[in-house]
């Protein structure tokens, strides 16, 4: 969406702003801006409604995660290890001498233990967090061990500080989540904001699925990370499309930096993410965007996010600690880890608690139906070099998967997730949606110009508009099933009424019916943003 570029404006360079602005350019710039704020306002009601309707440590690592944030906020940036062991060990024991550690949490913060207690429980309702709390009291601190005590301390320093505001360990629990989706709807208004053409859009709603918001509301970093890699993505489809605003290359260096310091290979994604760009716009072009004359807010871009990605490989090589498997080891896994490929996708789209509860299956084979399509029609629309993108970059994405599989996971007795992989796959329908957007506007998919047509609506058809209102509607409607299902599951069991509100056997802070009102205005409000933003005036970033 937008007009045509100047013919002397040159990628990286940036544009002077406007003296006199027409009255239709300002009324669209405060459409669009409102659009922004509605998008974030729904995906922070929609995910507030996930962090309270969710029992504690009901989402992975929670618990241990926690502890490592807590000890953290408290100025514990190295875990205590455990002693050197003299026997051979093996799997799950390795994995554990590994990666546990200490921390010393005052008795008021300390984990209560029925967090987590109905994992990989399904059918059984949540009581088991009901009872009074009969720990955390006294004086003095207590070693607690974490499983992740060697994780990048960045994000996870943040969810502690919030969490340390709070007088006890349930309700730390509950502002370390708040805190994850804070940061989490600001880097989807990020994301929102630099993104243009309706089916970008489509994609962005798409990469946004029920897991995406689940793991956004949970006390884990790996939120944070999927939501910096759906706001990296669309700052990378907007560089291969128009001449970048400050807007953006801001965005560049929050998403970017934020993605590499959330997990130990969040440098991967952003190194996988920056070689997308440069086969979306050729090696020529790429250079002319980062190197010939890019201007300082460009070079502090970059040099920002390289910053962050060499200070997560330093951490890993001086203390991380992660557990790491030998090439042949590895090797000999890597024919396993290919089986476990449709449980990745199917994680994707949502598979909550510990990976135990996933979405109803009429639900699932919708949802995969449709990102199918967009991909498929994508790779239908797109020219040579748009194909070769899409599929080189799927195809690098499921062998980074397995590779993480078979060399990290497998050997230690645990199988990959999807929220590992998750922050560089979700480019893939944001992606798509954009060479939709090209096509329909008429652009090329051949060669990069340094002024490239900027994909929009100047050949669109009203089948077309409509279609992408229908797949944001659906792609809204699916959040909310997600939501509907895990709170279901947590109130009476996967296999109870789904009249939980009033049979409800476990009831979140407040009870249901506030947390069910919130979950439909977050999703009505995140749909009518994208909605309004896709059918209104052609802005600028």
């Amino acid at each position: 969406m937008g007009g045509r570029h100047r013919a002397t404006a040159a990628p990286g360079a940036t544009e002077p702003a406007a003296p006199n602005l027409s009255v239709r350019t300002r009324r669209a710039r405060r459409l669009r801006r409102g659009c922004v704020a509605v998008v974030v306002a729904g995906s922070a009601l929609l995910g507030l409604s996930w962090a309270f309707a969710n029992p504690p440590g009901a989402a992975p690592d929670e618990g241990a995660i926690y502890t490592k944030a807590m000890g953290t906020a408290f100025g514990q940036w190295r875990a205590i290890p455990l002693a050197p062991s003299h026997q051979s060990l093996s799997g799950v024991a390795l994995f554990n001498h590994i990666s546990f550690g200490y921390f010393l949490l005052p008795a008021r913060y300390v984990p209560d233990p029925r967090w987590g207690c109905t994992r990989l429980r399904p059918r059984v309702a949540a009581t088991c967090v009901d009872a009074p709390l009969s720990h955390g009291v006294g004086a003095g601190d207590v070693g607690v061990p974490s499983y992740v005590a060697f994780y990048p301390p960045a994000v996870v320093a943040l969810l502690g500080l919030g969490a340390r505001l709070a007088p006890n360990a349930d309700d730390a629990l509950y502002a370390g989540r708040l805190v994850s989706l804070l940061l989490c709807a600001g880097l989807l208004g990020v994301a929102f904001a630099v993104t243009r053409g309706r089916w970008v859009l489509v994609g962005l709603l798409a990469a946004l699925s029920p897991m995406t918001l689940f793991l956004a509301a949970t006390f884990n970093p790996s939120g944070v990370e999927i939501s910096a890699g759906i706001a990296f993505a669309a700052v990378t489809v907007a560089l291969a499309s128009r001449t970048p605003s400050r807007l953006v290359w801001w965005a560049f260096l929050a998403s970017g930096a934020l993605l590499a310091v959330s997990r130990p290979v969040g440098f991967v994604w952003v190194v996988m993410d920056i070689a997308l760009l440069a086969g979306l716009i050729g090696p020529r072009a790429f250079a002319h965007l980062f190197g010939d004359r890019p201007g300082i807010l460009s070079r502090v871009a970059l040099g920002g996010v390289a910053l962050a990605a060499v200070s997560t490989v330093a951490w890993e090589s001086a203390i991380g600690h992660s557990p790491h498997s030998s090439w042949s080891q590895a090797w000999h896994e890597i024919g396993k880890s290919a089986h476990q490929l449709q449980a990745i996708v199917n994680q994707f789209v949502g598979n909550f608690g510990w990976v135990d509860s996933p979405m109803p299956h009429v639900a699932m084979l919708l949802a995969l139906s449709a990102y199918g399509a967009l991909i498929v029609v994508a790779l239908a629309l797109a020219g040579w070099r748009g194909r070769l993108s899409l599929l080189a970059f799927a195809a690098v994405t499921i062998v980074v998967a397995f590779v993480l599989d078979a060399a990290a996971q497998l050997p230690f007795g645990f199988g990959v997730q999807a929220r590992y992989v998750m922050p560089v796959a979700v480019a893939l329908p944001i992606l798509a949606g954009w060479f939709v957007d090209r096509r329909l506007a008429g652009g090329r998919h051949g060669r990069h110009r340094r002024a490239p047509r900027q994909p929009g609506v100047a050949r669109d058809t009203p089948w077309s508009s409509l279609l992408a209102v229908v797949c944001m509607a659906g792609f809204g409607m699916l959040d909310f099933v997600g939501w509907l299902w895990n709170s279901h599951v947590s109130a009476v069991g996967a296999r109870g009424t789904w009249s939980f509100i009033d049979h409800a056997r476990w009831v979140p802070p407040g009870g249901w019916l506030p947390w069910v009102v919130l979950s439909v205005a977050g999703t009505l409000l995140l749909v009518a943003g994208m909605v309004t933003a896709s059918l209104g005036p052609p802005t600028q970033a």
